[in-house]
């Protein structure tokens, strides 16, 4: 062996020993806690195996933990029962979280996911801040009825109301359109003590916060609603029935269209207002490979009464089949038109012809 390699390979020999000596005393130091040294971390307990109290008392030492009282149920896991919600959970931390972890009574889950409304800052007060509840992965339990819903059976918008010093309230409220709001049931409260989420759940005070939310949410509401009103209102003020064609002075077709569009109104409850042919003459509809038709068909217009009293204007088309080399009598519906301007427009009630 050549003496220029043996050289590295005594010394890789001769410094090992002190290499691993030094890494030996590191450790050491490490062990005692030396400063400057990073001792190894401690493992993380496994929070399934302990007990309520115990978790609790272990979420006590975290801040980022809260306590959860309320009306809030998991559903049955692994052969436990239905549960209600009065361990600790993870609070969110506003506005960059979406979702509230539950850590306690039960395995970690995904208690509560939530969005932010744009306008809200003029609805809550300083340092608070209002989501809207998109997903619930727990049951809300109804105390009246003594049963568990389903946040998407239960028909009520959820909220979520934190204050400015991190606490929380969950209520859900009966909101189908401005006109329509029910009362604020509470359905949750957070906080970092079990006494304080207690009095949240339990305040009136609560309720009221959450009614004044709800009253600027109102307001809110039906001034978009008047504003979209308005729009449609300007919009149908500029659709106008289409011309009619010579087929309208057909006596036969006319009578026969009436009936088709009654039939479709009444079965809608949208009362059939006005109609009439547009087309001059009918269109085959032909075979691109025989160039013979498969039939032909015409056009027209109609207008109905929608059941909250505005008009709407539609197209509608009549077929006849060609058969055995000639057109056959029975003229059929071809059924409505749709994506056509204007067909399927508002159209002010003022616009149809006389």
């Amino acid at each position: 062996m050549s003496r220029l390699l043996f050289l590295p390979l005594l010394l890789f020999f001769f410094y090992q020993p002190a290499e691993a000596q030094l890494m030996n005393r590191l450790k050491n130091k490490a062990k005692a806690g030396v400063a400057g040294v990073k001792a190894q971390p401690k493992a993380p307990e496994d929070v399934k195996k302990l007990s309520v109290e115990e978790r609790r008392a272990l979420y006590a030492k975290n801040e980022n933990y809260q306590v959860v009282v309320g009306n809030l149920r998991f559903p049955a896991k692994d052969g436990r029962a239905e549960s209600e919600v009065a361990g600790a959970a993870f609070a969110a931390k506003m506005p960059n979280a979406n979702s509230i972890d539950l850590a306690a009574p039960l395995e970690q889950e995904d208690l509560i996911k939530f969005v932010s409304f744009p306008e809200t800052k003029d609805w809550v007060g300083a340092g608070e801040q209002f989501y809207s509840i998109v997903e619930m992965s727990c049951f809300i339990y109804d105390q009246e009825a003594q049963k568990s819903y389903n946040p998407g059976q239960y028909q009520k918008a959820g909220r979520m109301l934190q204050m400015a010093d991190g606490s929380w309230i969950v209520y859900v409220v009966q909101m189908q359109s401005a006109r329509e709001f029910g009362p604020v049931e509470m359905v949750a409260a957070g906080a970092k003590t079990e006494a304080k989420a207690q009095e949240l759940f339990k305040a009136q005070s609560s309720i009221d916060k959450a009614e004044a939310v709800e009253a600027k949410i109102r307001a809110y509401m039906a001034a978009e609603e008047a504003k979209q009103l308005e729009a449609r209102r300007q919009a149908a003020a500029k659709v106008q029935v289409p011309k009619k064609g010579a087929m309208d002075k057909n006596s036969d077709l006319r009578a026969l269209s009436k009936k088709y569009l009654t039939e479709l109104c009444e079965k809608d409850g949208t009362p059939l207002l006005y109609f009439h042919l547009e087309s001059n003459d009918w269109t085959p509809y032909m075979n691109q490979l025989t160039s013979k038709p498969f039939y032909r068909w015409c056009k027209g217009a109609f207008v109905q009464k929608n059941k909250d009293g505005s008009c709407m204007l539609h197209g509608f088309t009549l077929k006849q089949r060609y058969v055995g080399g000639k057109y056959h009598t029975e003229i059929e519906f071809g059924g409505v038109i749709q994506g056509q301007v204007p067909y399927g427009s508002y159209i002010s009630c003022d616009n149809i012809p006389k």
